[in-house]
């Protein structure tokens, strides 16, 4: 036997808590590896049913109903900063065969 072997065996032997504790610490890693790439696949599965039954909108305009004055005040107040109008209003359609 190579001397490397027997210095791990003796090693083993000799060091039986440190062996246990560096076994379990491997075990609890692998454990906790596959249980976060496995929850990681059914979230998405979760969140992608949870979306479909939402009936979601397919459009989705922005639009904050500022007048063109209180734009224009902002735009002088805040010289550096990029403003702009928006107005929000979702919008659903269906195919004809399609239900809620």
């Amino acid at each position: 036997m190579n001397v490397v072997w027997k210095k791990i065996w003796r090693d083993l032997r000799d060091n039986k808590v440190r062996t246990v504790l560096v076994v379990l610490s491997i075990t609890v890693g692998v454990f906790a590896l596959g249980l976060v790439f496995n929850m990681r696949a059914a979230v998405q599965v979760w969140m992608l049913d949870d979306y479909r039954s939402a009936n979601a909108s397919h459009l989705l305009v922005q639009m904050i109903p500022f007048q063109y004055d209180v734009v224009k005040l902002f735009q002088r107040e805040f010289a550096g900063a990029e403003i702009e109008s928006e107005v929000s209003l979702p919008i659903q359609w269906r195919m004809e065969d399609e239900t809620l």
